[in-house]
This record gives C-alpha cells, sequence and structure tokens, in this order.
C-alpha cells in the first residue's frame, strides 16, 4: 500500500506571475482582489488547509470577490480558471 497520496487533475496549470492577489494575508469575509486580468468574470474555488472545496463562485469583472465569513484561521488554497482555459493556484493566508 502506498502511503501517500497524489492529486490527479486534468486542468493545465501555469505559473501566471503577471497576475497578482491581494492583500495575502486576508481577514476572514474580506475581500480579495487579482489584478492583471481584462474585464472579464473568472470562475474560482477555494480548498481549506485540509484540501476540502469550501467555496467557489466567479469574480467580478475588475477581479475582485468576497471570502466567506466562517472561514478559519490557516493557509487556504485559491484555483481560479482563465479565459484561456488554463488555472492558476495561489496560496492565501487567512488571518
Amino acid at each position: 500500500q502506498y502511503a501517500e497520496r497524489f492529486p490527479v487533475s486534468l486542468e493545465i496549470l501555469v505559473p501566471r506571475p503577471d497576475l497578482t492577489l491581494s492583500p495575502n494575508p486576508v481577514l476572514a469575509g474580506g475581500q480579495l482582489q487579482l489584478d492583471g486580468i481584462s474585464n472579464t468574470a473568472l470562475p474560482y474555488r477555494l480548498y481549506g488547509p485540509s484540501g476540502r472545496q469550501i467555496t467557489d463562485g466567479m469574480t467580478t469583472l475588475n477581479g475582485s470577490f468576497r471570502l466567506p465569513d466562517h472561514l478559519t484561521s490557516g493557509l487556504h488554497l485559491l484555483r481560479i480558471r482563465l479565459e484561456d482555459g488554463t488555472s492558476m493556484v495561489r496560496r492565501v493566508m487567512v488571518k
């Protein structure tokens, strides 16, 4: 038996240093801003420290969205699907 688990994904993850996410760290219920995108609403998913999906939604046309008030403190993962079909993942520290 294997002791390690490896996630399997068919999505293409690309490094995108031109896209920035702020503020980071952020408070639960706070607003995040994704800069570097064109005027397009993008789908996102937020995963908790355990890897379980917490929420999903769409950014506004200017790239902002609000986090749920009930988030626990710690490191979360944010996956955003970009216009070209690729995805980017960013670590988000929630205070």
